[in-house]
């Protein structure tokens, strides 16, 4: 993965990293370019940068940089100056969360905070208009998790909902979730971005947690494509908690 460009981001250091190998065989494109607190690269650099590397590894395969959300102005910016520079993508990469939203409630004696959940439908519909609206290019998943949520039930049910949508969408070329191990908040109060009880494996081995052994099972398989029974009765139970959060809070 080539992580920004020189003299920006938190990386700007990235000109001393080694170039790009020969038996590399792609190219995964910038890591949030537009965060702050990412490669943080205007979208005509980024371009610039993009195309002088194309044309130094004429043969490898490129995948887009990855935003830190799906369909942003920065892509479309980007793409805007690369097909002005004749630049090539042959993939299409985004970071997507379930897009969870935490709502606090103020009254007299109260303080109420509800998160409504975001659903899988939700996640693969945007992912499929994001792969339509640059060209049909199927997209490499490079982030996801459930954010602002610490319920390890919670988790694995999103991932036994999400994944079957996942291997059975043809726009979906490669997926990887965030990530195998994450140490930020041992409370498991929710209050942090991502909890650690996204990790995939235990703290103190190569062990898989609940959530790394849902992620590891095979939803490939016929039985879990959508429509089947199993994939209909998790879609039934996470479309009722949705619902009723929604009762609660309206």
């Amino acid at each position: 993965m080539v992580y920004g460009v020189e003299g920006y981001g938190n990386r700007p250091d990235f000109g001393d990293e080694p170039p790009i190998a020969d038996w590399f065989w792609l190219v995964l494109g910038y890591n949030e370019p537009d965060q702050k607190g990412q490669s943080d690269i205007p979208p005509q650099v980024a371009a610039q940068a993009w195309k002088e590397m194309q044309d130094q590894y004429p043969d490898k395969v490129w995948v887009s940089p990855a935003t830190a959300g799906i369909h942003t102005d920065w892509l479309d910016e980007f793409m805007s100056e690369c097909e002005k520079l004749n630049c090539r993508l042959d993939y299409m990469s985004t970071h997507s969360y379930r897009g969870n939203k935490s709502i606090w409630i103020f009254a007299p004696k109260l303080h109420l905070k509800i998160t409504i959940l975001g659903t899988p439908q939700e996640r693969i519909s945007k992912l499929k208009a994001f792969s339509q609206h640059y060209g049909g290019r199927q997209v490499w998943l490079t982030e996801f998790a459930v954010e602002h949520e610490a319920n390890t039930t919670k988790i694995v049910e999103f991932i036994q909902e999400f994944l079957p949508l996942l291997e059975n969408a043809d726009f979906i070329y490669k997926y990887s979730w965030w990530y195998t191990r994450y140490y930020e908040d041992h409370d498991h109060t929710g209050d942090f971005w991502l909890d650690s009880n996204n990790s995939l494996l235990e703290d103190n081995g190569p062990f898989l947690t609940e959530v790394g052994k849902a992620y590891d099972h095979p939803w490939h398989l016929d039985e879990y494509k959508p429509n089947s029974a199993s994939w209909t009765l998790n879609s039934l139970k996470f479309s009722m908690q949705t619902k009723i959060w929604y009762f609660l809070l309206f």
